[in-house]
């Protein structure tokens, strides 16, 4: 059976539960770590620097400005 022809309710339980736990884990895990000052960082409220890792905005300005 094709993919384009599987419905919501065709998809095997153990995938759907993966798919549960993975959904889970991503709300828990709502703060991360500042990768300048290593302070917790709520994901909703951060920045990205220039390799993908969230900032303060504040310690990401800061940054920047020192290495003028």
């Amino acid at each position: 059976m094709s993919a384009s022809n599987l419905k919501f309710e065709e998809v095997p339980v153990e995938v759907a539960r993966k798919v549960a736990q993975r959904e889970k884990m991503i709300s828990v895990s709502r703060e991360s770590e500042c990768s300048i000052c290593g302070k917790a960082v709520k994901l909703e409220q951060c920045k990205v620097d220039e390799n993908g890792n969230p900032v303060h905005d504040h310690c990401y300005v800061r940054k920047v400005r020192a290495g003028r």
